[in-house]
């Protein structure tokens, strides 16, 4: 059963979206799937529902509540529940910046369409097929004779020391060092996962927990803290948001 949450403070919307997204599921599956519709008034309220151990595969979210908004409920809920997807819907897409800091898969403008909540659907079932199906990818690094063997999903982040040294920051296998250009590691690993935050520093964007926006800095899985270069800020976001959206792919 799909669980979905559908977050806003006017009702009107509510009722309007939990239509488009029935007729959505409807028409994608041609047949009867169970999925279930939960309506909240209030980022309050949906937070409290989960806290009280209620879950769901999909939230869509408003922005612009009363009390705590759509970013703060988000960031709230991101604490404790990494996983679930969130698509902001809303009318104030001078936003989507700052949306990104908790890794929504996607961002509706109002007005929106039938055909608009259908494609976010096919999406969703795209990168969830992927994401289930994609088997662990291993790199090897061979720099100075020295040869290691990680998988991606445990790498954090490689961070330049100096003279040739660079640091392995793992999820599973602690820290570990290697001597190699930070260049030369880029060039051996998947772009569309890896980001260079700053000249010296590449991260896994899947091991981003969180975004400092007022700092610029990226605090990763491991606790650890990585200073995002001002004038790459816009692009490392965005790009955060689009390869968490599309499962790497």
């Amino acid at each position: 059963m799909i669980r979905i949450a559908i977050v806003d403070d006017e009702l009107e919307s509510i009722k309007k979206l939990s239509e488009f997204v029935a007729f959505s599921i409807h028409s994608i599956f041609k047949s009867d799937v169970a999925f279930k519709i939960t309506s909240f008034q209030s980022g309050e309220k949906l937070l409290s529902a989960m806290a009280s151990d209620k879950n769901f595969d999909i939230i869509f979210l408003d922005i612009q509540m009363a009390r705590i908004d759509g970013i703060e409920t988000a960031q709230r809920l991101r604490i404790y529940n990494k996983k679930v997807v969130i698509i902001y819907v809303s009318s104030f897409g001078n936003r989507i910046t700052e949306s990104m800091t908790v890794h929504p898969f996607a961002f509706i403008q109002k007005p929106y369409t039938k055909q608009d909540i259908m494609n976010v659907f096919r999406e969703y079932l795209d990168y969830y097929m992927n994401f289930e199906t994609t088997s662990e990818t291993m790199f090897i690094f061979d720099a100075d004779n020295i040869h290691i063997e990680v998988s991606e999903n445990d790498i954090v982040s490689f961070q330049y020391i100096a003279n040739r040294k660079i640091k392995l920051d793992t999820l599973n296998n602690g820290t570990l060092e290697l001597k190699a250009s930070i260049s030369s590691i880029y060039e051996q690993l998947d772009k569309k996962i890896f980001l260079m935050p700053n000249s010296g520093n590449i991260i896994n964007a899947y091991n981003v927990e969180r975004i400092d926006g007022k700092n610029l800095i990226l605090i990763m899985n491991n606790e650890s803290r990585i200073n995002i270069s001002r004038r790459r800020y816009k692009d490392i976001i965005m790009s955060i948001g689009f390869i968490r959206k599309q499962g790497g792919k």
